[in-house]
């Protein structure tokens, strides 16, 4: 029988990660060896980089399930196989009238009011510049500074039922106007805002842009009195149903004045169309020769200039009215509409050797902005045409769900 006190040592566990040594009868404790303290932590360290690898894999398929259940409930639109109808512009005004007068410089963004105004903002001169439909200049407004009534561009401009709301990026603020461009008030908006849509009951405007750390994100802010935030929706938002698939590098917010905003997917022909409370109301998926064309080309062209279409690059090419979502595609006005039908308007060509001095070309549109029965399009920042429309054709297309995937 062995005798409890032994002249070799004999190890056993002690507490606190010690190790107990019996030596002539005495017990010490001694520290865990240096050795034992690094493989200690390098187990630590598998562990923990393991749990996060779960975690990463576990979001991505998550990822992958929302962006499969959008792709789901979206409508397959085949742009090149819809109803065409020829829409002629009933005035064309180019940036400067025929008697001298400067109408613009450089179209940044253009809106129309509910009376029928169209207001412009500029890329060179800062400030607001507002048309009648036969081309007239009713009054402009061009103040560069920093104190009220004072813009740096370049600007966004949306168009409420009483007031005007200029997003005046470079003073980071929004400034409020009244129809006859009388400054009211202004508010300071986070850094990194692009753009700027407006709803109405009650009035709110809807921010969209980047954070500090380059995430979408799109603010909805309740108007005076007092001004405040409601709430805001960033890119990849959890709850399901929600703004999770924003566009661009800074998401558009084209809205149509009452309930309704218009979002993009990035990469992808996808357009989306949201109430005010961020929930999906619709989502279409383009199909056809566009689509392939933007999928194939819009990554590779990154950096450079995107090509007309559906994918967004800094021109705000959708715009909201009525239920139905315009979106410009390769030169024609697609039209998405709520009740799940499509159809397509086809302007006239426009005469672009003003512009460049040679033959013409088929024109690039960069703004749209629409109102019932009235459609603006801004061609290549030079010409505004504007344009009656006609009402939904009796043979717009009945759009089926998209195929999983």
């Amino acid at each position: 029988m062995r005798s409890k006190s032994t002249g070799s040592a004999e190890a056993k566990s002690g507490p606190r990660g010690h190790r107990r040594a019996s030596v002539d009868g005495k017990v010490r404790s001694r520290p865990l060896a240096f050795a034992d303290t690094v493989a200690a932590r390098r187990f630590a360290l598998i562990c923990v980089g393991l749990l996060a690898g779960v975690t990463a894999v576990l979001g991505w398929f998550s990822g992958c399930s929302n962006q499969r259940e959008a792709r789901q409930a979206a409508l397959q639109v085949d742009v090149d196989h819809l109803p065409r109808t020829v829409i002629r512009p009933v005035r064309v005004l180019r940036d400067t009238a025929e008697d001298g007068t400067v109408r613009f410089y450089e179209v940044n963004d253009v809106e129309i009011s509910p009376g029928g105004r169209i207001f412009i903002t500029d890329r060179k001169a800062p400030g607001v510049a507002v048309l009648d439909t036969a081309g007239r200049v009713v009054r402009r407004t061009y103040n560069k500074g920093m104190g009220p009534k004072e813009f740096l561009p370049p600007l966004e401009v949306a168009v409420g039922d009483s007031y005007v709301y200029v997003l005046d990026k470079g003073n980071v603020r929004v400034q409020i106007l009244d129809f006859e461009l009388r400054y009211v008030s202004s508010f300071p908006v986070p850094a990194g805002i692009d753009h700027i849509g407006f709803l109405a009951s009650p009035p709110t405007l809807v921010l969209g842009g980047l954070t500090p750390w380059d995430r979408n994100i799109v603010h909805l802010v309740r108007l005076p009195p007092p001004i405040r935030r409601v709430r805001s929706f960033r890119e990849r938002e959890p709850s399901r149903g929600r703004l999770s698939y924003l566009v661009l590098n800074s998401p558009y917010v084209p809205t149509d004045g009452r309930r309704l905003v218009a979002v993009q997917l990035t990469y992808k022909p996808y357009v989306e169309l949201f109430d005010r409370s961020g929930k999906r109301v619709m989502s279409w998926a383009m199909r056809g020769t566009h689509a392939r064309y933007v999928e194939k080309n819009l990554g590779s062209t990154a950096g450079g200039r995107y090509p007309s279409g559906v994918i967004l690059s800094y021109c705000n090419e959708l715009a909201v009215d009525s239920g139905t979502v315009y979106a410009i595609v390769r030169g024609e006005v697609v039209c998405l509409s709520t009740d799940g039908t499509a159809w397509r308007f086809t302007p006239i060509r426009t005469d672009t050797s003003y512009l460049h001095g040679t033959a013409s070309h088929p024109p690039v549109y960069t703004n749209i902005a629409v109102r019932p029965r009235l459609l603006v399009l801004n061609v290549e920042n030079r010409l505004i045409e504007i344009y009656r429309l006609p009402g939904k054709p009796a043979a717009a297309r009945r759009l089926a769900k998209a195929r999983p995937g």
